[in-house]
Parts: structure tokens; sequence; C-alpha cells
């Protein structure tokens, strides 16, 4: 925005009236008619200079060069104080009152500038004062710039220091564009929601500070005042930001957008964000590439895979352990937290968007992670998962579910629901040995009906895998008894491994291993296993729910972790034909979990 001056002679209609008694002079600071106030005479003045309360750094930096150019000029010493010091005072008159205080004076120069969204300054004498007032600190000192230098004018002879009652208005000249060099005026400026942005935030700040030697303030937005000069990660509360995530959610992409003195990183959310920290600070502070204004840098997809549902689909399952804090974090090294796992696994509900699924290890992390993003695919991407059975009774108190469902929601009717605790459920925080289901029936095509129960089965002694076998296997009989005809899928980490013995038998070679538990369940309910078709395809044949090395969910491989999904799809009851079957190994799945999700597709309807 171009500087300007528009040099607006305010006629001061001041009327001071003389009380003062024979014999006695008038105050030193005064109002010397049209066109100057006399701030300093004779190296005296009553002026103070006020800042606003609600200040940074910056306001009391530009109050203080007020006062220090005033002294190196005619060596008087203009005090220095808070707005709120200046009414405990009772100073009413003579101010330099500076930045948005509440003052009247202060707010009417703040609306007469022309926007709220630009860094334009106001200089204006009014009532004897002298208001000094932008919308931005950067504006701020750009105006006591042009005060100190243009606007007063000391006269040697008299001793005299006077300012022009000129209105003036102005901005700082914008930069060009963006690049290392200047980085050193802004601030990082971080979206409350979704979660896990502050540590991207700092670990950009620090990128700089080690590039540059400059430090920048690190804030959130809905707890900071906007600056004009500002870095702003995810979703924020500035227009910009607004603008920016209009139609989109950018789950599991980004990119750069320099506008209006803001420089906006277009993340989906965390793992987004240090994506696209790490392309800043490998082409901006190491290549110093220069960002010009209102043009979109670095757009990339993180998640470009997804798989068109096979012909004859009528229903797509899921079912995906995520890895929950205690065993995630807690357990292995470098692993990303919670916050920054659950983008990547809302990436891929928005490319595969399964039907129903069956989600295991649910955390309170990932319950309260989670509603974000579904929130964002339904405003922005206008698909509708509704999260089921988040929270369920136990001993009285509401617990969270660790084996809870999601389903398309603008798609499919809910019929039925509940969640049955095991026998096996030795925690007393939480629901993790469970039989969580849900009926549905398709919105398009009423006579489309599904059933899924979804668990997490035991593993430290024969006498709890068996509990979880038998518990699961009357659940899922009662539901084919119940609804007849009606196909009952069955998602879960069984724990299943055929390379395993209950956690008590492991010694015993005659003991049977976990497989062999989990063919005696599909065995009690007359199941299928689902992948069994697509064993040809691909598929890893070695069900299990076995944990990988903490060095294949990190970013140190790009290898998946297949962790012998097979078991995790069964079918019971009613008619449903596998057209396919497949483990997503890509869209950053292996640093999701040290499980990789599975989907397969179905047919519900029965060949004449």
């Amino acid at each position: 925005m171009k500087k300007r001056f528009l040099c607006l002679l305010l006629v001061l209609i001041a009327i001071f009236s003389s009380c003062a008694k024979k014999g006695e002079t008038t105050p030193a600071a005064t109002d010397t008619g049209i066109g100057e106030i006399t701030l300093i005479e004779n190296g005296k003045s009553e002026y103070v200079i006020v800042y606003a309360d609600d200040h940074a750094s910056a306001t009391v930096s530009a109050a203080t060069a007020i006062k220090l150019k005033i002294q190196s000029l005619t060596g008087a010493r203009l005090e220095v104080i808070a707005e709120s010091t200046a009414r405990e005072e009772g100073k009413t008159g003579k101010m330099i009152l500076l930045g948005q205080t509440e003052f009247s004076q202060s707010k009417d120069a703040l609306n007469a500038l022309p926007c709220t969204c630009s860094d334009e300054f106001i200089i204006r004498a009014v009532e004897g004062m002298i208001v000094i007032n932008s919308h931005f600190e950067t504006a701020l000192t750009e105006a006591v710039r042009v005060f100190t230098e243009e606007a007063i004018s000391y006269d040697g002879n008299t001793g005299k220091l006077s300012v022009t009652t000129v209105l003036r208005e102005g901005a700082t000249p914008l930069p060009t564009g963006f690049d290392a060099d200047s980085i050193g005026i802004y601030t990082i400026v971080y979206a409350s929601q979704p979660t896990g942005l502050e540590p991207i935030a700092n670990s950009l700040a620090e990128s700089i500070k080690v590039s540059t030697g400059k430090t920048l303030e690190v804030v959130k937005d809905t707890t900071s005042k906007e600056k004009f000069y500002e870095i702003l990660i995810g979703p924020t509360n500035r227009s910009i930001s607004q603008k920016c995530y209009a139609n989109s959610s950018n789950i599991m992409r980004y990119e750069m957008v320099l506008e209006e003195g803001k420089l906006q990183f277009v993340v989906g959310g965390p793992y987004s964000g240090m994506k696209c920290v790490e392309k800043f600070n490998s082409r901006v502070l190491a290549k110093k590439e220069h960002l010009s204004t209102g043009v979109t840098y670095y757009a990339t997809e993180l998640a470009t895979d997804s798989q068109v549902r096979t012909s004859g689909t009528d229903i797509r399952v899921m079912s995906s352990n995520v890895l929950n804090y205690n065993w995630g974090e807690k357990s292995y090294a470098n692993i990303y937290p919670v916050a920054t796992r659950c983008e990547i696994y809302a990436g891929v509900l928005l490319r595969f968007r399964p039907d129903i699924i069956g989600a295991q290890e649910v955390d309170e992390k990932w319950r309260d992670a989670l509603p974000y993003y579904l929130n964002s695919m339904a405003e922005k991407e206008d698909v509708h998962y509704t999260h089921l059975l988040r929270n369920v009774s136990l001993n009285g108190r509401t617990v969270v579910n660790y084996s809870s469902i999601l389903y398309r929601s603008d798609l499919y009717d809910l019929d039925d629901s509940g969640c049955e605790i095991f026998e096996a459920n030795y925690q007393t925080s939480y629901a993790q040995r469970v039989g969580t289901y849900a009926k549905f029936t398709s919105k398009l095509d009423p006579e489309k009906q599904a059933i899924l129960v979804n668990t997490h089965w035991a593993h430290e002694t024969e006498e709890n895998i068996q509990s979880c076998i038998d518990e699961e296997a009357d659940l899922v009989n009662r539901l084919k008894e119940q609804y007849p005809g009606v196909p009952v899928f069955c998602t879960g980490d069984f724990n299943s491994d055929v390379r395993k013995k209950a956690g008590d038998q492991e010694g015993d070679p005659s003991a049977k291993n976990r497989y062999q538990f989990f063919l005696d369940f599909v065995s009690a309910i007359s199941g299928t296993i689902s992948s069994s078709a697509a064993k040809t395809k691909g598929v890893l044949i070695t069900p299990g729910g076995c944990r990988a090395s903490a060095q294949k969910i990190n970013e140190s491989t790009e290898r998946a972790i297949d962790n012998d999904f097979i078991d995790h799809n069964v079918v019971s009851g009613g008619y449903a034909e596998l057209l396919r079957h497949d483990t997503i190994r890509s869209n950053g799945c292996h640093v999701m979990s040290d499980h990789s999700p599975i989907y397969a597709d179905f047919s519900l309807t029965q060949a004449s």
C-alpha cells in the first residue's frame, strides 16, 4: 500500500480559559493557535507520553523513541506512563496518546482509518492532545518515525518545540515479498485447532533462529492480538486463513501463500505442518528463495493413493488399530504424537472413504483429536463420519471405549448399537476388552443392511483369550438371531499371531497358538475369514496382531507395517460377497501405527 500523507489542515477549536491570576504565567505547553501546538518551551513541558495498557514491547519502544527525540532536541524529559497510570493520576489534557488506548480520542482516530486489515497509521492533534494510532504495531513504529522526523519542529532561538496540527495518514512500506532477510519483523501464529500445531510452530522458530540468528515470538491465534506481519500455521482466526481454508480441509496436503503481510502455511494438521516447515527450511532458509505476494508455493499432496470401489460394491468395511498413546509414544522411540498421527488417519478416511470402520486402541487422546478432522471433512469435503460409542459406562463411571466404531452418517442410518464389556477387561479406567456393535441401513437402498462388531482381544492368558472368544461369539450369534439375514462383519485386533501363544503359555510347546483360538471363534459363529479369497492378490497370509519394531513406525523407513491383518475381517450370517481386500501401506500409514489399516469391498446382493 502506498505511503500517503493527506495534508488536511485541522482547525483546532480549543478555547483555553485563562484562569491565571494577575502576576502568574500560563502553562508552558499551550495551543498557540491554528496550525501548531507547543509541546516544549524553555525546556519545560506539561505533556506526558501515554501508551496503551494492552501493548507489546514495540509500543513501549515507540514511546521511548518519542521521549529520546524530544530530549535530544530540547533537553526536556517527558514522562512515559501506561494508560492505567494516567487515569489514576487524573490526566485529561496534555498527553501524547500512543497506540490503542481507551481514551475516546484514540478510538476516534483509529475509526478514521479506512479498514482494520491495513498497515496504516494516523497522527492527529485534537483537544490539545497528540494522538498516534494504528491497527498494527509495525504501522505504529512507522507513525512515530513520521512524527519525530516530519511533524515536530524545534526553534533553537526560542527554545520552542511545536507540533503542526496537520492530519497525517500513512502506511508502512510493504516489502515486495518474503525472504530470510526480512523474517525478523514477523511473529509466528499457530491455530488453536487442530491440536498439535504448537510444536510445529516452535520447531519453525528454532529453525529460523539457527539459520538467521533471529528470535521470533510464537503465539496462539486465540490468545494473541493480530499483528500485520505474521507467519500463520494452520486455520487461524485471521482473515487470510479463512480464505485459504474456505473450500478445502487441506488434510494431508500443504502449500504457502503470501498476502498482505501474512505468510500462510496452509496445512491440514501437524503432519502436513511438519512437512511444510521442512520445505520452508530447505527452500527459503537454506536456498534463500524469495516468495512473492499473491503466489502459491510448494503445493504438495502427502496422501496421493486412493482406491475406487470395485464394481458391484455395496459396502466398504475397514479395520484399523490406530496405536494408543500408552503403547505408542510411551513404548516406541521417535514415534509421532497422537495429534500428528490423527491427521494421517483422517487422510486415510478421506482418500478411501470406507462406509463402516472398526477402530481399535482409540484412547482419550485419539477420541479428543478426531472430532476436528471429522467436522472438517463434513464441512469442507461433504464426507460425513460419526464416531459412535466413544465413551461407555464401566462400574458406574463413564470411560473411553478402546474399540469404537465410525460410520458414514450421510449414507447410512444407525438402527441399533451397544457395547458389551468382557470379563477379561481387567482395566478400571477404560474399556479395552469389549465387543462394540452397530446395525446400519443404507439410506440409498433400505434393503442393504449390515452389522459391525468391533473388538480387541486379550493375549495375557489362555483363560482371558477364551473369555473374549466365548463372549464375542455369544454376542454375534445373538445379533444374527435378532436380525436374520443381515451379515455381521467382525473387525478387531484379535491378537491371533500364529507364531505366539498366550502370555502364560509361551514356554509350553504343546499349548495352542493364538491363531488356533481365532479359528475357534470363526467356527463358533459359523463365520468366514473374508480375506481368504484375496490371498492370491498379494495380501499377507500370516494372521496376527503382533507389534513391529520402532524403526518401522518412524520416518527412518518407508516400509509399511503389514502386521498380518488377514484375520481382521470376518463375515458371519446373511449374504456378503467379497470383491476386494487390501492393506493400506501408503499415505503415511507406516508412521501412523504398528498396524496398517485394511479394507474390504462387499456386495450385499445375492445373485439370483
